[in-house]
């Protein structure tokens, strides 16, 4: 009996894909730098300049980067905040913040300028938050 050996086929993605997937699977381990602290600015244009001076403060004194995304308002940060998508949250005075400290996905830290309150997402609740981090950062935004 006479067999003809037939290559093994491939798709012709697959050494893209292994290769894709071999990068993904090392991304983590390029450095051991932390990653950057999120901070969820819901505050408005009455506090970005005093935000973007805290960040740039905090950032220069700890070595740690910070992402401050500006969301449409204090209900886009809460639900940042409440799906454990932001380490901190800062919202208007006037933000209803109830069920996000009654839901025990956070704590007021204290209050910025105009009253804004700044909020430290529970990393006990959500283990993506770096607790250490938002606990820093949250502090170095109540500094005088």
């Amino acid at each position: 009996m006479n067999a003809k050996r037939h290559p093994i086929e491939r798709p012709a993605g697959s050494a893209l894909l292994t290769v894709a997937c071999l990068a993904l699977a090392f991304t983590g381990c390029r450095d051991d730098k932390p990653r950057s602290l999120i901070l969820a600015d819901g505050g408005g244009p009455a506090v970005a300049g005093w935000v973007d001076d805290r960040v740039d403060a905090f950032e220069r004194a700890r070595g740690r980067d910070v992402r401050v995304l500006r969301v449409g308002g204090a209900e886009d940060a809460l639900n940042l905040a409440t799906r454990g998508d932001a380490d901190v949250a800062l919202v208007p005075e006037q933000a209803p913040v109830d069920r996000f400290v009654g839901g025990q996905h956070g704590r007021e830290a204290g209050r910025g300028p105009s009253g804004a309150r700044i909020l430290v997402v529970d990393a006990r609740m959500h283990p993506k938050v770096d607790a250490a981090g938002a606990e820093e950062l949250a502090r170095s935004l109540l500094e005088p």
